[in-house]
């Protein structure tokens, strides 16, 4: 069975871009400093469990839409990769109200 790298850094900047909020609006949201968005968008940090459930709320998502889009991103094209955010950013999550 092939191993599939969750890719959480491209997921959390797509997802921010696709909302429009800029790290420091997300990092505000999520109650993470700024510089640790920036860690884990530029794929230096991994996020635990509990910060991906605080960005998931904060980008109006769920931790599993996240964890979906980012394993979709190895392999896709940046403008596939991008039609699936948008696709999985615009579901709506059971009982969540966008």
């Amino acid at each position: 069975m092939k191993h599939i790298d969750l890719t959480y850094s491209r997921a959390i900047r797509l997802a921010r871009e696709i909302v429009g909020l800029s790290q420091l609006q997300l990092a505000k949201k999520a109650d993470l400093t700024p510089s640790y968005v920036s860690l884990l968008e530029s794929d230096r940090r991994t996020p635990s469990v509990k910060v991906m459930g605080r960005l998931a709320y904060a980008l109006g998502t769920t931790p599993t839409m996240l964890s979906i889009l980012a394993s979709a991103s190895p392999f896709l094209s940046e403008s596939e990769y991008a039609e699936v955010g948008r696709f999985v950013m615009n579901a709506k999550p059971n009982g969540r109200k966008k």
